[in-house]
């Protein structure tokens, strides 16, 4: 290991904010469990910072590995682009479809994987990207 708690809180890790009805949650993904909840935006940072600080602590009392921000292994394997094979007919349904939306059809795409799980999609106007960007 060989650093400190000073050292990884001075890294840039990405935080993940979501707004609720009562309040803010927040979590660090390359940190697995480390986590905030606050009832006011004036808190959410000083939380999340005493949030990583404990977890870093907590990971370096127990000689566990700690990743450095967007460096793991698991987020590697997400580059955000890949490979789909697909029947010449839907490749041009897809197309046309595109084509009427006056979208691209990596956007048209994009938008339909996200809706089928759940995400909120945009409306197709080509104005909004449809997933949430980190």
């Amino acid at each position: 290991m060989g650093q400190d708690v000073d050292y990884y809180m001075g890294l840039p890790y990405p935080v993940k904010v979501v707004p609720g009805e009562d309040g803010y949650f927040a979590r660090v993904d390359d940190l697995p469990g480390c986590e905030a909840w606050v009832g006011n935006l004036d808190d959410l940072w000083p939380a999340v910072n005493q949030a990583k600080r404990a977890w870093i602590e907590d990971a370096l009392i127990r000689e566990k590995r700690i990743p450095e921000p967007g460096g793991s292994e698991e987020n590697l394997r997400y580059s955000g682009r890949i490979l789909v094979r697909m029947p010449k007919s839907l490749h041009r349904d897809l197309t046309i479809k595109a084509h009427q939306e006056g979208v691209s059809l990596n956007y048209l795409i994009v938008t339909a994987l996200a809706r089928s799980i759940g995400l909120p999609g945009q409306p197709l106007d080509g104005r909004f990207f449809p997933y949430e960007r980190p």
